[in-house]
């Protein structure tokens, strides 16, 4: 089982800060950074219940400004993006909020089918 450790947000958070300062930044570069991030916190989650509702704010806070990251780049470019779908899915099913958890699960199909073609 995975546990995720508070040097893993660090490390995600450095190399955010890193690619944030490169001239030519990438949005799939730092979509996939935020998404990792997010992805730690809802791990960490699991394990630190008693702060539950902040987990799932920062979570959902990550994944939302990965997908708007990836949302400005060309359809091609866009390789992140079913991740993130299934972890804000995730997020969603874990407090029960099974119909947003649909719509993301949904998105996630819709974007596959839109891969294949």
């Amino acid at each position: 089982m995975y546990v995720a450790r508070p040097q893993g947000v660090k490390s995600y958070k450095d190399a955010l800060d890193h690619q944030i300062r490169l001239q030519f930044s990438n949005n799939n570069k730092l979509a996939l950074i935020y998404n990792n991030i997010g992805y730690v916190y809802l791990q960490q989650e699991h394990f630190e219940e008693s702060l539950g509702t902040i987990y799932i704010y920062i979570v959902i806070e990550n994944l939302n400004e990965a997908e708007h990251l990836l949302l400005r780049e060309l359809k091609s470019n866009r390789q992140h993006l079913r991740s993130i779908y299934c972890n804000v899915r995730q997020v969603y099913y874990e407090q029960q909020n099974y119909d947003t958890a649909v719509k993301f699960y949904d998105r996630n199909i819709v974007l596959k089918l839109h891969m294949m073609l």
